[in-house]
């Protein structure tokens, strides 16, 4: 019975140390190769132009991919960031400025000096001129 008293400390440590998880060791991601990588700056070209009847007002935008959207109304250019949206593309500077596109037809113009959004409309495509 002594023996046994003796010999359970040491049973419980081996089994609590078999049940400790060991560490995995660390592995780096290589780094991506100057080939490979992605090019951070944003286009200097815009990838899409639409424009759109804003209650009146016409618009110009033009999409810069996920970099920016550049609108032109009234002969004043508004170069706006990404910004948070639930649903569609949504661009907004610090001024209060903001075009949120919601589908190929469909968008919203916020102005910081109008406190009544526009709803807006795409225009169709103007034909080449002959």
């Amino acid at each position: 019975m002594r023996s046994l008293i003796l010999l359970a400390p040491i049973a419980l440590s081996a089994a609590l140390a078999a049940c400790t998880p060991t560490k995995t060791p660390e592995v780096a991601a290589p780094a991506p190769s100057p080939q490979t990588a992605p090019d951070a700056s944003p286009p200097d070209t815009p990838i899409q132009h639409a424009d759109y009847d804003c209650e009146g007002t016409r618009i110009a935008v033009a999409f810069f991919g996920q970099a920016r959207a550049e609108v032109t109304l009234d002969a004043r250019l508004l170069v706006l960031k990404p910004a948070l949206a639930a649903d569609g593309a949504r661009y907004a500077d610090d001024a209060g400025n903001a075009f949120w596109a919601k589908g190929m037809d469909r968008a919203t113009l916020t102005l910081a000096q109008d406190p009544h959004d526009k709803t807006c409309t795409a225009l169709p495509p103007e034909a080449p001129q002959r």
